[in-house]
């Protein structure tokens, strides 16, 4: 909801992610698919098996959510252990 208790319109949503990514000084205009992203190498770093990532969210082919993994720094750190 936004101040005067209407929802948010797609672009609505837009301007208010780009204007916290300018506020937090990030140097680069952020997007609300960013967001998305974001959610995928948490979970992924936080210990997300691949499958569960890619059915949350909504991938249909594993490969996209390979990409995820590829990046993650510690994901796999305790795999063998």
């Amino acid at each position: 909801m936004t101040e005067r208790k209407a929802p948010f319109s797609t672009a609505g949503f837009a301007r208010l992610v780009e204007r916290a990514g300018k506020e937090a000084g990030l140097g680069f205009k952020c997007h609300p698919h960013m967001l998305r992203h974001g959610c995928g190498f948490a979970l992924i770093n936080n210990g997300a098996d691949l499958r569960s990532l890619q059915l949350y969210l909504g991938h249909v082919s594993v490969t996209h959510t390979c990409r995820y993994a590829q990046l993650a720094t510690g994901a796999f750190d305790k795999f063998w252990r």
